[in-house]
């Protein structure tokens, strides 16, 4: 049992990293999430063509690689966004927002914007789920800052393709993670190119795939972490394996 307590320390060192973005653990209802872009051009020269191409790679090449996760986001198409309502809006409203005319009526749309409010010259995107109906997200709205003093020009193809990436993490309902390694990281890095640990740990929690086992294991106290966030997922998964371990090496009585 020596070893039993330093092990303990290093497995719980990555607690309560991943957070939700949002005040519950909000999660799509199915399991199959479309995206869709929408049809207009910003003053900055984001265009569609290019939003929907980095797109296909940030679900094909991040999201959808998790063996543990049941979910699966799908590349749809380009949409019209007749009124220019969400190139044009200045603020992001939810379901609770009466009259709110931008809601996304379900899955997740992508749009550049030239006008919204909380945009700065650092700030590539935002998102949030702005449809929900008690704990199930029915659509998720992202917008990526369209202003002319943002050049997305300046940016490499992985730099693009891992923002919008990281915005739909958002999308589907993580928050930001202290975590450096990890792509929900609160500040982007310009080398990033995969999922990390604290990211596969959040996804699973909130879509975990079907366990393959036919025997259940007992169950364990997550706790709540920051800003919301449970505790960590692989930590207990872990901690299970470890305990099986030592059991089975503990001389018979």
């Amino acid at each position: 049992m020596k070893v039993l307590v330093p092990l303990l320390i290093l497995l719980s060192s990555n607690l309560y990293a991943f957070t939700f973005n949002n005040n519950g653990e909000l999660v799509f209802e199915n399991n199959e999430v479309v995206i869709n872009v929408s049809n207009n051009t910003c003053a900055n020269g984001l265009n569609p063509q290019d939003i929907l191409s980095y797109t296909r790679t940030a679900i094909d090449e991040y999201w959808n690689r998790v063996p543990t996760s049941n979910l699966k986001l799908v590349l749809g198409g380009i949409v019209d966004d007749r009124n220019n309502d969400f190139k044009t809006a200045t603020d992001i409203c939810d379901s609770n927002d009466s009259g709110c005319g931008i809601l996304v009526t379900s899955g997740i749309l992508i749009s550049c914007n030239e006008n919204h409010d909380r945009f700065n010259s650092n700030t590539f995107g935002i998102a949030l789920p702005n449809n929900i109906t008690n704990e199930y997200i029915h659509g998720s709205l992202v917008l990526l800052n369209g202003k002319s003093v943002l050049k997305w020009q300046n940016l490499t193809a992985d730099e693009s393709i891992a923002i919008i990436a990281h915005e739909l993490g958002h999308a589907i309902g993580l928050g930001h993670s202290p975590v450096r390694a990890a792509l929900m990281y609160y500040t982007s890095i310009p080398e990033r190119r995969s999922l990390g640990w604290d990211d596969i740990d959040g996804l699973t929690y909130l879509y975990p795939a079907e366990q393959p086992f036919g025997a259940s294991c007992g169950t364990i106290d997550l706790g709540e972490g920051p800003k919301g966030g449970p505790g960590s997922f692989l930590f207990a998964l872990s901690l299970g394996f470890l305990l099986v371990t030592l059991k089975r090496r503990s001389p018979a009585a």
